[in-house]
């Protein structure tokens, strides 16, 4: 009961007008170096975890319009410049590639297409693409990336940021930060300890109702602290439960190989350069362009162009053969009837 009044105390505060709550405050110095810590220690988290191995297993359940579970498996890895991200519906990868696939190798990002057998071949992927993906789900990255979008407004008093130590709605006593953006949606973190993880949000959309509620369990992987476990459940504006997620990690490795960054390609396997708009086919012009636009990532004898021609000379033959055929047919008619 004291779980649903907190609740409701929050969301109503939300949807008061700004008259019956006063006028927004400025963000003064101890809510300003509140949020400079919080950037600072997310990001460095992210910058921490390279390199990185990560499978997590992400289970869906949609409730609307009726009850679906989808079990999805994912795997990151990140090393350097270098990373590479895969899901698959049918399990954890082993060997070749069964499922959606992005690797980059530092200057070139290959992934898989809607066509079978067809790769997609394209410059430097977007920056959030190179993030650790289960600080994203935990809403750390997106918290950091609201909070420096909306800063001028913040500072200009479009908003409003309260620092307090406050009960979680799981009961214990933590750090919390609210955060009113200036387009009214308001999003409350609660930590672990002094600005380290965030364990447990809520983010209002900007009529107050709630939009989505996310619950975190930390872990330690070599000094580094991480979301190891991340329940979010998304809602209606009626309040109804639309869908929910529950991530979990399998492994955790602060290290990664260099053969995730690779693709192994087989001879009927073909590339599309979005760059060139070209088809790049099995052929050993083919094979010679790929090394050039990206020699890191695709190993030497994926591609295998002396079948191509083996078929290529065996039909040339074969209609020489047939042409030759063809035009001695009519002088042994002609003969015939002399």
């Amino acid at each position: 009961m004291t779980w649903r009044l907190h609740i409701l105390v929050l969301v109503c505060i939300d949807m008061m007008p700004a008259s019956a709550i006063g006028q927004p405050r400025r963000v003064g110095d101890a809510e300003k170096a509140a949020v400079e810590t919080v950037c600072r220690r997310i990001k460095a988290t992210n910058e921490a975890l390279n390199p990185v191995w990560v499978r997590y297993i992400d289970v869906e359940v949609a409730e609307q319009p009726e009850p679906k579970t989808t079990k999805t498996f994912r795997e990151f890895a990140k090393k350097g410049a270098k990373y590479m991200s895969w899901t698959s519906v049918d399990g954890f990868r082993d060997g070749r590639c069964t499922g959606d696939m992005t690797v980059f190798d530092g200057k070139k990002c290959l992934e898989t297409s809607n066509h079978a057998n067809v790769y997609l071949l394209s410059g430097g992927p977007e920056s959030s693409h190179n993030d650790f993906p289960l600080l994203a789900l935990s809403g750390e990255l997106g918290l950091v990336r609201g909070i420096e979008r909306d800063m001028p407004n913040l500072l200009a008093g479009k908003g409003a940021i309260v620092v307090e130590d406050s009960k979680s709605p799981t009961g214990r006593l933590q750090r919390k930060m609210s955060v009113t953006t200036s387009t009214r949606t308001r999003a409350v973190k609660w930590w672990d300890t002094e600005w380290e993880r965030i364990v447990f949000s809520e983010q209002f959309r900007p009529d107050g109702t709630l939009s989505n509620r996310t619950e975190v369990t930390v872990k330690d992987c070599d000094g580094v602290t991480y979301p190891h476990e991340v329940h979010i459940k998304l809602f209606l504006r009626d309040g109804s439960l639309a869908a929910s997620h529950r991530l979990e990690v399998v492994s955790m490795a602060r290290s990664a190989p260099d053969s995730l960054f690779t693709v192994e390609l087989s001879p009927k396997d073909m590339v599309f350069d979005r760059e060139r708009h070209t088809l790049i086919r099995n052929t050993e012009d083919a094979e010679a362009n790929l090394r050039e636009l990206t020699p890191a990532l695709i190993p030497r004898g994926a591609l295998r162009p002396w079948r191509l021609w083996v078929n290529l000379s065996m039909l040339a033959v074969s209609l020489v053969l047939l042409v030759r055929l063809w035009s001695s047919l009519p002088r042994k008619q002609a003969r015939t009837r002399r």
